[in-house]
C-alpha cells in the first residue's frame, strides 16, 4: 500500500499493532494494477486520487478494518490515449461512477505478519467479493505500513480486459 521510499521500521509481532485509526496517506500510497491488454500488451498503471482508513485492533488481524475510495478518472497509465481509454464509457466509466470502493468484512488466515482481508470491491454498479493479501510491515512515526495485492479475473470485473492484478 506504501511505496517502496519508506523508511523501514523493525518489525513488531502482529499482537503488538499500534491499535487505532489511521487514515490512508496518499503521499506515501500507492494503489497500482496490471492487466493483459489483446491477450499481448501487458499494461501497468495506478490511481492517483483516493483516501482511506485503516482501523487496526490491539489483538493484530482479528480486529483489522479498512474502508477505501478511489477517483476512477484518476487513472495513469503513463500514456493519455490509454488513460482516457480506461477512464472511458467503455471501462471505468468515470464520469457515470467517479468512485470505486474497498469495505472490509473480516480477516482470515493470519500466519504472523500476513493476513487475508476480505472484503467488496465495488466497481460500477457491482460489488465483488475478493480476498487481498496483506502484510503489516511494520509501524514508525509516519504511520503502521502494509503491502499486498489480488488478482481479479476478467469476468469478474466486467472491464473487457484479460486479468487484473491491483496492488496496494
Amino acid at each position: 500500500m506504501f511505496d517502496d521510499q519508506l523508511v523501514e521500521f523493525p518489525k513488531d509481532p502482529p499482537s503488538h499493532w499500534p491499535a487505532g485509526l489511521y487514515a490512508v496517506d496518499p503521499s506515501r500510497t500507492t494503489i497500482a494494477f496490471t492487466f493483459r491488454y489483446g491477450m499481448v500488451a501487458r499494461v501497468r498503471g495506478r490511481f492517483t486520487a483516493f483516501e482511506g482508513l485503516l482501523r487496526l485492533g490491539p489483538a493484530g488481524p482479528a480486529g483489522f478494518e479498512a474502508h477505501l475510495s478511489v477517483q476512477t478518472g484518476s487513472v495513469e497509465t503513463g500514456q493519455q490515449a490509454g488513460d482516457a481509454l480506461l477512464a472511458g464509457p467503455e471501462r471505468l466509466d468515470a464520469v457515470r461512477y467517479p468512485l470505486m470502493s474497498f469495505r472490509s468484512t473480516g480477516t482470515s488466515d493470519a500466519d504472523g505478519d500476513q493476513f487475508l482481508l476480505a472484503g467488496l470491491l465495488r466497481i460500477k454498479d457491482r460489488e465483488l467479493p475478493l480476498e487481498l493479501g496483506l502484510e503489516y510491515c511494520g509501524a514508525g512515526p509516519a504511520g503502521v505500513r502494509f503491502e499486498g495485492g489480488v488478482a481479479l479475473g476478467r469476468g469478474s470485473v466486467d472491464l473487457d480486459i484479460a486479468a487484473v492484478r491491483l496492488d496496494a
